[in-house]
């Protein structure tokens, strides 16, 4: 028999407080259905960019990231995790996953992605798996803001939850190109009034 620090018990105790939390979250308003047109649409990958902004130098794209699939999670010994960073930080007695059940985002501006999956049985704690990139507010979809501060997005479609953060990328040759601060100019030198 395995015995239980308390230490243990008391995450025991706060993961259980959030996991009512969350099952209590009131479902979000029925959406219309979408257009034919849309509804044929393929799926959106997780690397699609959404929103582009570009300087001289860096380029801002902000993307939308996804809960994984269940058909991606892993379990090693007692915790699961999929590929992305995605990880649990608690133990689980799950040995199959069955359903995703929604997501649940924490934070203030910027805030911390989890990802909710049951497995079979009814008693079992849920899988609540955490990936480490900080996103802003989400927003639409089933996202519903919680009296509590979080938001929470129930569904049993991964694609109904996305999260959106921003990559930054940076072309190196732009950026010699902006320091170069005397380009096409006369020498600065001569130019210079208080020069003898």
């Amino acid at each position: 028999m395995k015995t239980y620090t308390p230490w243990t018990l008391l995450l025991t105790l706060a993961f259980t407080a959030s996991a009512q939390a969350f099952a209590q979250t009131p479902k979000p308003p029925e959406t219309p259905p979408a257009p034919a047109a849309a509804a044929n649409a393929p799926a959106p990958d997780a690397n699609t960019p959404v929103i582009t902004q570009e300087t001289a130098a860096t380029t801002k794209t902000t993307k939308n990231l996804y809960c994984p699939a269940i058909d991606k999670l892993m379990r090693k010994e007692m915790f699961w995790g999929a590929p992305g960073g995605w990880k649990s930080y608690s133990q689980s007695f799950i040995e199959v996953i069955d359903s995703f059940s929604g997501a649940q985002w924490v934070g203030v501006n910027v805030g911390k992605m989890l990802c909710v999956y049951k497995g079979k049985g009814s008693f079992e704690f849920p899988v609540v798996l955490q990936n480490d990139t900080l996103t802003p507010v989400p927003e639409g979809g089933k996202w519903v803001k919680q009296q509590s501060g979080h938001i929470n997005c129930l569904s049993a479609d991964v694609l109904d939850c996305p999260f959106r953060f921003e990559e930054t990328t940076t072309d190196i040759k732009n950026v010699y190109k902006d320091l170069d601060f005397f380009k096409g100019k006369a020498d600065y030198l001569k130019d210079d009034p208080n020069r003898p």
